[in-house]
């Protein structure tokens, strides 16, 4: 009996271990992804402020060259 009830509380112990593990690699996961969404976020707002300042360049030239 104490042979049996050694082994479940190590069998116990090591599937604990195991499931904060995997929360820990989902926490991180989850942390990467959040970063990773925000760049691109950012990099989309450059980019359409970019094209907002190139369109207004080329309106600001072709009225320029009509005078």
């Amino acid at each position: 009996m104490k042979a049996q009830e050694f082994l479940n509380n190590r069998a116990d112990h090591h599937i604990r271990f195991l499931f904060k593990f995997s929360l820990a690699m989902l926490e991180d996961l989850k942390n990467t992804h959040e970063i990773n969404f925000n760049k691109l976020k950012i990099e989309e707002i450059v980019a359409v402020l970019a094209s907002n300042i190139d369109n207004k360049i080329k309106h600001v030239q072709s009225h320029n060259s009509f005078s």
